[in-house]
């Protein structure tokens, strides 16, 4: 009897539908270390800041500073000083700028001036009256008097509107509790008995 021989495996045959096996892939090459900025955020030292900020700047932005140079270089009056009054002087404030440069005696009052205006109470639109009046040459204040006509006119500009005040809550009710409503939520400090007092 004769043995069966098993049949010997044909060779793998490539053929165009038979993609090709993909070759290992290579490992990536490890990335270079990242080198640290020695760079200060806005340049480097103050000089080449300054030549930076310069050369991006406006004609009258180089001319203040080129001024502000000069000044320091022969005025009496460290930076500081100095930028304030040519600061002033700029923008239009020449007698601040006078002051300044005269001793700053009186720079204490002009500057309880501005925080009266900032504050807003009643002796802010007091004062406003009477430098309108000063500019103006409504008054020259010379003399008390003057200065008792425009509180006068303050006087009657507060019972004005006191009067119109007391007609409209006569006359609409309704009005004024809406608008003392909408003034408790934007300002409950009003309202408050302690806060009240305190102003």
């Amino acid at each position: 009897m004769q043995k069966r021989r098993n049949p010997v495996p044909e060779p793998e045959t490539i053929t165009s539908a038979t993609p090709p096996k993909p070759l290992p892939a290579r490992a990536a090459a490890p990335a270079p270390p990242q080198r640290q900025s020695t760079r200060e955020p806005y340049g480097c030292s103050g000089p080449i800041r300054v030549h930076r900020l310069l050369r991006e700047a406006s004609d009258e932005s180089r001319s203040f500073f080129e001024a502000l140079m000069e000044e320091w270089d022969k005025g009496p009056y460290n930076l500081t000083e100095t930028a304030f009054i040519l600061s002033a002087r700029t923008l239009g404030h020449k007698h601040i700028a006078a002051e300044a440069d005269a001793g700053k005696e009186n720079l204490k009052h002009i500057d309880t001036a501005a925080q009266i205006f900032l504050e807003g109470k009643w002796i802010a639109g007091f004062l406003r009256n009477l430098f309108r009046a000063y500019r103006g040459n409504i008054a020259t204040f010379s003399n008390p008097d003057d200065t008792l006509f425009v509180l006068q006119s303050e006087i009657d500009d507060f019972d004005n509107a006191l009067e119109v005040a007391q007609n409209l809550l006569e006359d609409s009710p309704e009005v004024v509790a809406a608008e003392l409503q909408e003034l408790a939520k934007k300002r409950p400090d009003l309202f408050n008995p302690a806060t009240s007092a305190a102003a």
